[in-house]
């Protein structure tokens, strides 16, 4: 059947004028999407699209993962009511919990007492109490007896030690190799007399060297203790290790266990197994107080046999800072981006909220005390805000790590910051941060500005050391770079390999020995001595 030459002339008229509606209507989407990313680039993002670019940001997976868990195992326990008799019950982290009897099975974390094991043998459980916070529920009184500290009385300010000159590098590029595992180093420690360092490993180990010894040979394969054995240790990841000045060894693992090591290498359990995993841990520097926080949001405050648990948070705690280790000031903020506070010194232990970052909180930190009860933090929204409790009129803001480019904002996460005070031989109103777009800015406090960025970083920015002028940097590429503050933008000195693989997790400078200590995902250690 032929196909007249008018009908074909109507069939492709309309074909042309659907084909000029859809391409009508994907300018006009083209058009629309210019103009929101134009209007996010300055700030007036409308409402529901900020709501759904929300929605889809990496930094809010851990919501939906939550959610999905939780009616994961609903139907776990509803396939298992009803296929059998018996009953199971699974706690906040998917572990199973049996019980026939048709009782409820009762938490760990709800126990009012714990077993302490030392070298074995069982000792004394130690009081607990609670504190519910954040205007949730009433606040328990505090069993911490606070006591505050006198730079007097300890001749001076922590930070009074010999110089060192890092312009020229370390007197050996090598330095000393640590060689403890073949997983990698997740956490680091330097005891407050500054001989003594203890890493944490993902081979669920915690190995201490004394840092005095470490001048003559090239590679120490045997630390001088290993913190685990068969019959006591971590099951799991160290994540968190800290020393007390009592000479104790604090650490935290994926476990759920807080363990306290003596010099022998005797362990005692202040979190047993199966408790929330400790994320971060602090203790000061003149008191034996420790200070945990957990993947439950809380903050677990231990001194002598007594522990206080504070729920600040309703999220994971993912940075915290104990006033900088002389203050009472406990700054902590969480994966869902909120920053809180409390203070030690106070009667009774509860937490206030500060504000929110959007995305996670990244890092915290507390601020020099001729500051007073400042402190800064940072997050995935490359900015640091400074906190300052006399005053309430909301952080200052500092856009270190964002910028505009070609009408494009551009954010860096904020890996750490740190605060240059008098006692690293600077000035308090400075502000030192690097981010994950590799930059070390340097911001004025008092101005409320940042100053200007160190450039030389390839990757992402890990971890940071400030000592006088000296700021060391280390990379996701295993590289430690050394910048000069006083020389400005063109500030790097020189660059050595930190890692033979991965990433630099960790990196303290040790003033008191002239060294800088780095670790990284190699599974390694490496010790750097500089000239008098």
């Amino acid at each position: 059947m032929s196909i007249s030459a008018k009908s074909l002339g109507q069939r492709n008229s309309m074909d042309a004028k659907v084909w000029a509606a859809k391409k009508r209507a994907r300018e006009a989407k083209a058009k629309k999407l210019r103009e929101e990313r134009q209007q996010r680039a300055q700030g007036k993002a409308p409402d529901e699209v900020a709501a759904a670019e929300h929605r889809l940001l990496a930094s809010e997976s851990h919501r939906h993962n939550e959610g999905y868990m939780e009616d994961f195992y609903a139907a776990l326990k509803e396939m298992e009511h009803g296929s059998s008799g018996a009953k199971a019950d699974y706690d906040d982290f998917g572990r199973r919990v049996r019980s026939d009897s048709g009782l409820e099975a009762k938490k760990r974390s709800d126990s009012s007492t714990r077993n302490s094991t030392l070298a074995g043998s069982t000792v004394g459980s130690a009081r607990r109490t609670s504190s519910n916070c954040l205007q949730r529920s009433g606040a328990g009184r505090s069993q911490v007896d606070f006591l505050a500290w006198d730079p007097a009385l300890d001749g001076g300010l922590p930070g009074n030690l010999p110089e060192i000159q890092f312009q020229g590098g370390p007197l050996d590029e090598h330095g000393i190799q640590l060689d403890m595992s073949d997983r990698n180093i997740l956490c680091m420690s330097v005891n407050h007399r500054g001989n003594e360092l203890c890493f944490g490993s993902a081979d669920h180990a915690a190995y201490v060297y004394d840092l005095e010894d470490l001048h003559c040979d090239q590679t120490r394969r045997g630390a001088k203790r290993q913190l685990y054995s068969k019959s006591c240790g971590h099951s799991d990841w160290v994540t968190a290790v800290a020393f007390s000045p009592s000479g104790h060894v604090y650490s935290g693992g994926m476990d759920g266990q807080l363990l306290r090591w003596d010099s022998s290498s005797r362990v005692e359990a202040l979190l047993a197994k199966g408790e929330s995993p400790v994320s971060v841990l602090q203790t000061l520097c003149h008191q034996d107080v420790c200070v945990a926080g957990n993947y439950r949001g809380e903050l677990c405050v231990f001194s002598s046999d007594t522990r206080t648990t504070l729920r600040a948070h309703d999220a994971p705690v993912m940075a915290m800072d104990v006033g900088g280790g002389i203050g009472s000031l406990v700054l902590s903020g969480d994966r869902n981006g909120l920053v809180a506070c409390s203070d030690l010194a106070r009667p009774e232990l509860t937490a206030s909220v500060l504000g929110e970052h959007q995305g996670h909180c990244t890092c915290a930190k507390a601020a020099p005390l001729a500051l007073g009860p400042c402190a800064a933090s940072g997050g995935q929204d490359g900015l640091i805000k400074v906190w300052d409790r006399r005053k309430n009129d909301g952080p200052m803001l500092l856009p270190a790590h964002r910028r505009k480019k070609s009408g494009r904002l551009e954010v860096g996460a904020v890996a750490d910051v740190i605060w240059r005070g008098s006692h690293d031989g600077g000035d308090d109103n400075y502000l030192i941060s690097g981010g994950a777009d590799k930059k070390v800015v340097v911001s004025d406090v008092r101005m409320g500005r940042p100053l200007h960025s160190m450039k030389g970083a390839k990757d992402f920015v890990y971890a940071m050391a400030c000592y006088g002028d000296a700021i060391f940097v280390g990379t996701g590429d295993g590289m430690i770079l050394c910048h000069d503050l006083k020389r400005g933008k063109n500030s790097l000195l020189w660059g050595l390999g930190g890692t033979s693989m991965g990433a630099v997790r960790a990196l303290a400078a040790v003033p008191s020995q002239r060294a800088l200590v780095s670790a990284g995902d190699d599974g390694k250690a490496v010790v750097w001595k500089f000239p008098a």
